[in-house]
């Protein structure tokens, strides 16, 4: 069974995702976090469980980039490959940062099951 760690700060944008996850069928255990110190905390702990991190760029207390750095630095976390769900473009400006992280991939804000299955389907 596939882990997954959905990250967002608003509860609607986790529900949307989840339910887009169980749309699908497969069998995905997900856990959520709606800060980035709470999902830095979750990493730490199922590190080895964790198959793929969807998170917002929008986050409190440590935003989605400055997640990804610290997971980069951490030898059990880099592997894991994550999603980022934002609003608009900068995508260029936000790969560049992310340079040597395992970004997977964007969604766009609304997620739609589309844009979705898109980008996160193949790692389910």
């Amino acid at each position: 069974m596939k882990k997954i760690l959905i990250i967002d700060h608003s509860l609607t944008a986790r529900f949307i995702i989840r339910k887009m996850v169980e749309k699908t069928g497969k069998s995905v255990s997900i856990l959520e976090a709606s800060d980035g110190v709470e999902a830095y905390s979750i990493l730490e702990n199922e590190s080895a469980d964790i198959d793929l991190v969807i998170t917002s760029l929008m986050l409190s207390k440590m935003s989605g980039i400055t997640l990804l750095k610290k997971m980069q630095l951490s030898e059990s976390l880099c592997r894991i490959p994550v999603i980022l769900t934002c609003i608009g473009g900068g995508r260029e400006i936000i790969k560049k940062q992310l340079s040597g992280c395992n970004l997977a991939g964007f969604i766009g804000k609304p997620v739609t099951y589309r844009s979705f299955m898109r980008t996160a389907g193949g790692f389910l």
